[in-house]
């Protein structure tokens, strides 16, 4: 190397070193280095339960590399009928929390809204998937019971 600039490992462990004088990159072998982790790793926080007031369920998301996060939803009334939430979508950079809502509306909440003040349960159900820039990703499902 005459003039080595920058460094960086991929997810199988190998090293890829540039030198800027000799206008290259020279890739060192399989497993030169532990690898990192290929698998984003999403987090999904507690979704908001209040769900008539909030007009939808909030929560917060993060992912532990750059990645773009999709979060969908459902709600599921007790007697039998399942409400689909407006999917959230989000990119992010490592470690950085977004704040996503998962809308519902019109009559969807006019159906939550009566269901719940009859005494029924509801259950929301949100999935979280996490992908990298890589093309690998990663779910995380929470369930959580709402209220008006």
């Amino acid at each position: 190397f005459h003039d080595p600039y920058g460094v960086v490992a991929d997810c199988r462990g190998n090293v890829y070193v540039t030198d800027e004088d000799n206008s290259r990159v020279q890739k060192f072998g399989d497993r030169a280095v532990p690898p990192p982790p290929c698998l984003p790793k999403v987090t999904l926080g507690r979704p908001s339960r209040e769900i008539v007031r909030d007009r939808g369920l909030e929560l917060r998301a993060r992912c532990d590399m750059p990645c773009a996060i999709t979060v969908r939803g459902a709600v599921e009334l007790e007697g039998g009928r399942t409400l689909t939430l407006r999917r959230a979508r989000e990119r992010l950079s490592a470690g950085e929390t977004a704040r996503l809502k998962l809308g519902l509306r019109g009559r969807g909440l006019a159906a939550v809204r009566r269901a719940l003040d009859a005494g029924e349960r509801a259950t929301a159900t949100v999935v979280g998937r996490a992908r990298a820039f890589s093309g690998r990703s990663e779910t995380e499902r929470r369930r959580v019971r709402v209220r008006r």
